[in-house]
């Protein structure tokens, strides 16, 4: 069994027409056709490929932990706004909860 060095995707061998695993990084299909190659002529794509996956998965990642920031902002918030209310409520001497 052979997985592609950029997206991981798995093929038979000998359904490549290979004997034996290649010593250099193999491309399936769909990632040859993204490939791009550098000045050297060799092949990038599958760099290229990990480093926009890293990215994107950063960048998600980056987005939910801002959603939890901005959440836990909002809660704190509301904490404080039911405190004030509470503390407000008991200066009239109205009973809360």
């Amino acid at each position: 069994m052979l997985l592609c060095d950029s997206c991981n995707a798995e093929a038979h061998i000998g359904c490549l027409g290979l004997d034996e695993v290649p010593k250099e990084d193999w491309l399936c299909t769909a990632c040859r056709g993204r490939s791009t190659r550098n000045a050297n002529g060799d092949v990038g794509g599958d760099k290229a490929a990990r480093s926009e996956a890293q990215n994107a998965k950063a960048k998600a990642q980056a987005e939910v932990e801002e959603s939890i920031q901005k959440y836990r902002f909002i809660n704190q918030e509301e904490l404080l706004y039911n405190r004030r209310i509470d503390e407000r409520a008991a200066e009239d001497g109205v009973k809360v909860r």
